[in-house]
């Protein structure tokens, strides 16, 4: 088709890039017992090792918190240690 504006060309559209959409993967779940830490269904442990523990992940993944049944402090603690370690999207559910 021919007018203003139109070219007449057989090459193919370039294709528009599209945001890979997140995974669940991409986010790390971990809740707060107390004074102790786990990672999913882990054991529990001292909330400082868990969290050096998690120094060699990807600094762009999502860090869920279940503080719930975790006492204040430790809480805190653990978030304060996450964003030391590079984490930014870190979300601390308490309620």
């Amino acid at each position: 088709m021919f007018g203003l504006g139109l070219l007449a060309t057989n090459a193919p559209a370039a294709p528009k890039s599209v945001a890979a959409p997140v995974e669940a993967t991409d986010t790390i779940p971990l809740s707060v017992d107390g004074e102790r830490c786990r990672r999913d269904s882990d054991a529990l442990q001292p909330c400082a090792e868990l969290c050096a523990a998690l120094a060699g992940e990807a600094k762009t993944r999502k860090i869920l918190v279940d503080g719930t049944l975790g006492t204040h402090a430790a809480v805190d603690g653990l978030r304060r240690c996450l964003g030391e370690q590079g984490f930014r999207d870190v979300v601390v559910r308490a309620e």
